[in-house]
């Protein structure tokens, strides 16, 4: 799914399908990273998924990402392995 940027992902957390396993969301730009994730991932919690992986992509144009070696980052939280990418 593409989205223009992260604010964008803040309320989609509740409405993922619960039998959804993976998921790839595809940045053009990057607000607030965090906040972002974190309101997605509470939402999910709330909706009792049974969500595995989730792929973000972005364009770092502007380097919010620049700390990330290999701009590759792979961590788990919810019990979600999350990976974000910058495709710039």
């Amino acid at each position: 799914m593409e989205l223009i940027d992260d604010e964008n992902l803040k309320s989609l957390g509740e409405f993922i399908p619960k039998t959804l396993k993976k998921i790839h969301f595809n940045f053009e730009s990057v607000i607030n990273y965090e906040e972002s994730l974190r309101c997605f991932l509470e939402g999910y919690k709330r909706n009792s998924g049974s969500l595995k992986s989730l792929i973000l992509k972005y364009n770092d144009r502007d380097g919010w990402f620049s700390n990330i070696n290999n701009k590759s980052l792979v961590y788990e939280q919810f019990g979600v392995q999350i990976t974000t990418y910058d495709v710039y």
